[in-house]
Protein backbone atom coordinates (compact mmCIF):
# COMPACT_ATOMS: atom_id res chain seq x y z
CA UNK A 1 0.00 0.00 0.00
CA UNK A 2 1.60 3.60 -1.06
CA UNK A 3 2.04 5.45 1.76
CA UNK A 4 2.18 9.66 1.59
CA UNK A 5 5.42 10.82 3.27
CA UNK A 6 4.53 12.67 6.45
CA UNK A 7 6.85 15.21 5.81
CA UNK A 8 5.27 17.17 3.53
CA UNK A 9 2.43 19.07 4.83
CA UNK A 10 0.50 22.84 4.43
CA UNK A 11 3.26 24.96 3.01
CA UNK A 12 5.33 22.33 1.72
CA UNK A 13 3.12 19.91 0.10
CA UNK A 14 1.93 23.33 -1.83
CA UNK A 15 5.93 23.79 -2.53
CA UNK A 16 6.44 20.40 -3.76
CA UNK A 17 3.38 20.47 -6.36
CA UNK A 18 4.53 23.86 -7.34
CA UNK A 19 2.04 25.90 -6.49
CA UNK A 20 3.55 28.42 -3.87
CA UNK A 21 3.20 30.99 -5.74
CA UNK A 22 -0.02 31.03 -5.68
CA UNK A 23 -2.66 33.82 -3.70
CA UNK A 24 -3.05 33.10 -0.25
CA UNK A 25 -7.15 32.17 -0.94
CA UNK A 26 -5.98 30.22 -4.00
CA UNK A 27 -3.43 28.65 -1.94
CA UNK A 28 -6.02 27.99 0.61
CA UNK A 29 -8.88 26.09 -2.19
CA UNK A 30 -5.56 23.86 -3.54
CA UNK A 31 -5.13 22.55 0.42
CA UNK A 32 -8.40 21.44 0.51
CA UNK A 33 -8.46 19.37 -2.54
CA UNK A 34 -5.05 17.62 -1.08
CA UNK A 35 -6.14 17.06 2.06
CA UNK A 36 -7.42 14.17 1.25
CA UNK A 37 -3.71 12.63 0.08
CA UNK A 38 -2.45 14.23 2.95
CA UNK A 39 -4.62 12.78 5.73
CA UNK A 40 -3.50 9.56 4.88
CA UNK A 41 -0.02 10.35 6.62
CA UNK A 42 -1.52 9.91 9.84
CA UNK A 43 -2.78 6.82 11.53
CA UNK A 44 -6.64 5.94 10.70
CA UNK A 45 -9.08 7.36 13.08
CA UNK A 46 -10.50 3.99 13.34
CA UNK A 47 -9.71 0.96 11.33
CA UNK A 48 -12.28 -2.15 12.57
CA UNK A 49 -13.83 -5.30 11.10
CA UNK A 50 -16.97 -4.54 8.56
CA UNK A 51 -20.13 -7.29 10.14
CA UNK A 52 -22.44 -8.63 8.23
CA UNK A 53 -20.79 -7.39 5.24
CA UNK A 54 -21.20 -9.63 1.71
CA UNK A 55 -18.28 -10.89 -0.06
CA UNK A 56 -17.83 -12.85 -3.29
CA UNK A 57 -15.02 -15.57 -3.49
CA UNK A 58 -14.25 -16.78 -6.69
CA UNK A 59 -11.38 -19.54 -7.34
CA UNK A 60 -9.37 -18.27 -10.45
CA UNK A 61 -10.01 -19.03 -13.32
CA UNK A 62 -13.68 -18.83 -13.90
CA UNK A 63 -15.14 -20.98 -10.99
CA UNK A 64 -18.90 -20.26 -9.91
CA UNK A 65 -18.82 -17.15 -7.50
CA UNK A 66 -19.26 -17.94 -3.51
CA UNK A 67 -21.50 -14.86 -1.59
CA UNK A 68 -20.83 -15.28 2.15
CA UNK A 69 -21.21 -12.53 5.15
CA UNK A 70 -18.77 -11.06 7.42
CA UNK A 71 -18.79 -12.35 11.27
CA UNK A 72 -19.04 -10.24 13.76
CA UNK A 73 -15.63 -9.24 13.58
CA UNK A 74 -15.91 -8.50 9.98
CA UNK A 75 -13.96 -12.52 9.74
CA UNK A 76 -14.75 -15.41 7.12
CA UNK A 77 -13.85 -18.97 7.36
CA UNK A 78 -14.42 -21.33 4.26
CA UNK A 79 -13.40 -24.67 4.54
CA UNK A 80 -14.18 -27.62 1.73
CA UNK A 81 -12.70 -25.25 -1.00
CA UNK A 82 -10.58 -26.85 -3.53
CA UNK A 83 -6.81 -26.15 -3.73
CA UNK A 84 -5.24 -23.17 -6.16
CA UNK A 85 -5.86 -19.26 -6.03
CA UNK A 86 -9.03 -17.61 -5.76
CA UNK A 87 -10.04 -13.75 -6.25
CA UNK A 88 -12.21 -12.43 -2.94
CA UNK A 89 -13.44 -8.96 -3.09
CA UNK A 90 -16.44 -6.72 -1.22
CA UNK A 91 -19.56 -7.31 -3.39
CA UNK A 92 -20.15 -4.46 -5.55
CA UNK A 93 -16.78 -3.32 -4.84
CA UNK A 94 -13.78 -3.62 -7.47
CA UNK A 95 -10.23 -4.88 -6.94
CA UNK A 96 -10.07 -8.38 -5.67
CA UNK A 97 -7.48 -9.52 -3.75
CA UNK A 98 -6.17 -13.26 -4.56
CA UNK A 99 -5.75 -15.58 -2.00
CA UNK A 100 -4.00 -19.27 -2.01
CA UNK A 101 -5.91 -22.33 -0.85
CA UNK A 102 -3.60 -24.87 0.08
CA UNK A 103 -4.24 -28.58 0.20
CA UNK A 104 -6.49 -28.44 3.68
CA UNK A 105 -9.31 -26.45 1.63
CA UNK A 106 -8.93 -23.38 4.11
CA UNK A 107 -9.12 -19.73 3.75
CA UNK A 108 -9.81 -17.06 5.86
CA UNK A 109 -10.06 -13.43 5.90
CA UNK A 110 -11.53 -10.23 6.80
CA UNK A 111 -13.19 -7.11 5.72
CA UNK A 112 -11.94 -4.00 7.38
CA UNK A 113 -12.66 -0.39 7.24
CA UNK A 114 -10.89 3.08 8.58
CA UNK A 115 -11.94 6.26 8.35
CA UNK A 116 -10.02 9.74 8.14
CA UNK A 117 -10.67 13.37 8.06
CA UNK A 118 -14.18 14.53 8.45
CA UNK A 119 -15.90 17.77 9.47
CA UNK A 120 -13.42 20.59 11.28
CA UNK A 121 -16.49 22.31 13.50
CA UNK A 122 -14.47 25.17 15.01
CA UNK A 123 -13.04 26.12 11.21
CA UNK A 124 -12.88 29.51 9.87
CA UNK A 125 -13.25 28.01 6.49
CA UNK A 126 -17.19 26.58 5.67
CA UNK A 127 -15.66 23.98 3.75
CA UNK A 128 -13.55 22.48 5.84
CA UNK A 129 -17.07 22.55 8.85
CA UNK A 130 -18.51 20.46 5.93
CA UNK A 131 -16.08 18.30 4.84
CA UNK A 132 -16.92 14.63 5.07
CA UNK A 133 -14.98 11.74 6.52
CA UNK A 134 -12.64 9.93 3.90
CA UNK A 135 -13.68 5.79 4.31
CA UNK A 136 -11.31 2.96 3.08
CA UNK A 137 -12.88 -0.42 2.97
CA UNK A 138 -10.67 -3.51 1.78
CA UNK A 139 -10.14 -7.13 2.28
CA UNK A 140 -6.93 -9.09 3.52
CA UNK A 141 -6.18 -12.47 4.63
CA UNK A 142 -6.17 -13.43 8.51
CA UNK A 143 -6.74 -16.22 10.91
CA UNK A 144 -5.35 -19.19 9.55
CA UNK A 145 -4.13 -20.07 13.21
CA UNK A 146 -7.29 -19.59 15.22
CA UNK A 147 -9.02 -22.27 17.27
CA UNK A 148 -12.32 -21.87 16.51
CA UNK A 149 -12.55 -23.41 12.61
CA UNK A 150 -15.14 -25.99 13.95
CA UNK A 151 -17.70 -23.34 15.19
CA UNK A 152 -17.45 -20.38 13.12
CA UNK A 153 -16.10 -22.14 9.15
CA UNK A 154 -18.44 -22.29 6.57
CA UNK A 155 -18.04 -25.92 4.66
CA UNK A 156 -18.87 -25.03 1.53
CA UNK A 157 -18.71 -29.12 0.38
CA UNK A 158 -21.04 -30.23 3.09
CA UNK A 159 -23.53 -27.37 2.82
CA UNK A 160 -27.53 -28.97 1.59
CA UNK A 161 -29.32 -25.48 0.08
CA UNK A 162 -32.31 -25.64 -2.07
CA UNK A 163 -31.05 -24.70 -5.98
CA UNK A 164 -33.58 -22.45 -8.77
CA UNK A 165 -31.90 -24.96 -11.30
CA UNK A 166 -32.86 -28.42 -9.94
CA UNK A 167 -34.84 -28.21 -6.76
CA UNK A 168 -38.79 -29.28 -6.84
CA UNK A 169 -41.65 -26.96 -5.17
CA UNK A 170 -41.49 -28.50 -1.89
CA UNK A 171 -37.73 -28.29 -1.56
CA UNK A 172 -37.57 -24.53 -2.65
CA UNK A 173 -40.23 -23.85 -0.20
CA UNK A 174 -38.81 -25.65 2.56
CA UNK A 175 -36.57 -23.63 5.36
CA UNK A 176 -37.24 -20.45 3.02
CA UNK A 177 -39.98 -17.69 2.98
CA UNK A 178 -41.21 -18.50 -0.65
CA UNK A 179 -44.55 -18.86 -0.98
CA UNK A 180 -46.01 -21.85 -3.05
CA UNK A 181 -47.12 -19.70 -6.21
CA UNK A 182 -43.45 -18.71 -6.20
CA UNK A 183 -41.99 -21.77 -6.29
CA UNK A 184 -44.50 -22.27 -8.63
CA UNK A 185 -43.61 -19.87 -10.98
CA UNK A 186 -39.65 -20.41 -10.71
CA UNK A 187 -40.22 -24.01 -12.11
CA UNK A 188 -42.63 -22.97 -14.98
CA UNK A 189 -39.92 -20.20 -15.80
CA UNK A 190 -37.11 -22.67 -15.78
CA UNK A 191 -38.55 -25.01 -17.76
CA UNK A 192 -39.82 -22.36 -20.57
CA UNK A 193 -36.89 -20.31 -21.00
CA UNK A 194 -34.22 -23.04 -19.51
CA UNK A 195 -31.82 -23.08 -16.40
CA UNK A 196 -31.02 -19.75 -14.72
CA UNK A 197 -27.08 -18.89 -15.55
CA UNK A 198 -26.78 -16.77 -12.32
CA UNK A 199 -28.68 -13.99 -10.08
CA UNK A 200 -29.30 -11.31 -12.43
CA UNK A 201 -30.45 -13.59 -14.82
CA UNK A 202 -32.81 -15.17 -12.12
CA UNK A 203 -33.49 -11.77 -11.24
CA UNK A 204 -34.90 -10.41 -14.42
CA UNK A 205 -36.48 -13.59 -15.20
CA UNK A 206 -38.49 -13.93 -12.38
CA UNK A 207 -38.68 -10.64 -9.94
CA UNK A 208 -41.35 -8.49 -12.02
CA UNK A 209 -43.63 -11.39 -11.60
CA UNK A 210 -43.31 -12.89 -7.86
CA UNK A 211 -41.48 -11.65 -4.97
CA UNK A 212 -38.93 -14.42 -3.62
CA UNK A 213 -37.41 -14.56 -0.41
CA UNK A 214 -34.91 -17.11 0.83
CA UNK A 215 -34.82 -15.89 4.36
CA UNK A 216 -32.03 -17.36 6.78
CA UNK A 217 -31.63 -20.76 3.84
CA UNK A 218 -28.60 -20.71 2.22
CA UNK A 219 -29.21 -20.80 -1.75
CA UNK A 220 -27.26 -21.91 -5.28
CA UNK A 221 -28.78 -19.34 -7.95
CA UNK A 222 -27.87 -20.53 -10.84
CA UNK A 223 -23.76 -20.42 -10.70
CA UNK A 224 -23.56 -18.56 -7.56
CA UNK A 225 -23.68 -20.06 -3.87
CA UNK A 226 -24.99 -17.42 -1.09
CA UNK A 227 -24.15 -18.43 2.01
CA UNK A 228 -26.88 -17.07 5.02
CA UNK A 229 -25.58 -19.36 7.95
CA UNK A 230 -25.23 -17.53 10.91
CA UNK A 231 -26.77 -14.36 9.86
CA UNK A 232 -27.73 -11.70 11.51
CA UNK A 233 -31.74 -11.84 12.43
CA UNK A 234 -32.48 -8.45 10.59
CA UNK A 235 -30.19 -8.96 8.02
CA UNK A 236 -31.12 -12.47 5.90
CA UNK A 237 -30.22 -13.73 2.64
CA UNK A 238 -31.43 -13.10 -1.35
CA UNK A 239 -34.72 -11.54 -1.13
CA UNK A 240 -36.27 -9.41 -4.23
CA UNK A 241 -40.14 -7.86 -4.11
CA UNK A 242 -42.33 -8.34 -7.43
CA UNK A 243 -41.57 -5.61 -9.21
CA UNK A 244 -39.01 -3.37 -7.08
CA UNK A 245 -36.09 -3.67 -9.28
CA UNK A 246 -33.79 -4.78 -6.55
CA UNK A 247 -32.33 -7.56 -4.83
CA UNK A 248 -31.53 -7.73 -1.36
CA UNK A 249 -28.38 -9.67 -0.25
CA UNK A 250 -27.67 -9.34 3.49
CA UNK A 251 -30.29 -6.14 4.23
CA UNK A 252 -28.20 -4.42 1.01
CA UNK A 253 -29.64 -3.92 -2.09
CA UNK A 254 -28.60 -4.34 -5.40
CA UNK A 255 -30.10 -2.75 -8.22
CA UNK A 256 -31.04 -5.48 -11.42
CA UNK A 257 -32.35 -3.55 -14.12
CA UNK A 258 -30.05 -2.04 -16.49
CA UNK A 259 -26.37 -3.02 -17.47
CA UNK A 260 -25.31 -4.22 -14.38
CA UNK A 261 -23.37 -7.10 -12.65
CA UNK A 262 -25.05 -8.76 -10.23
CA UNK A 263 -23.39 -10.33 -6.49
CA UNK A 264 -19.89 -10.52 -8.66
Amino acid sequence: MTTVSKKITGGGLLAAIGLSALSPVQQAGVALSVAGAAMWASPALAQTGIPGVGLVVKKKPGNAPIVVPSDANGEVRLTGLEPGEYEVKLLGKSAPVTMEVGRDGKLAFVARRDVKGGPTPRSADPRARRALPVVREWVERCCDNTDNWDKSAFSVRDMQMPDVNTSTAEELMAGTNISRKAAAFIIEERRRGGLYKDPLDFAQRVGGSVTVDFGYSSARIGDTTIIAKGLNPKNPGFKMVKGSGVVEVYGKKHNYVGHVTLLR
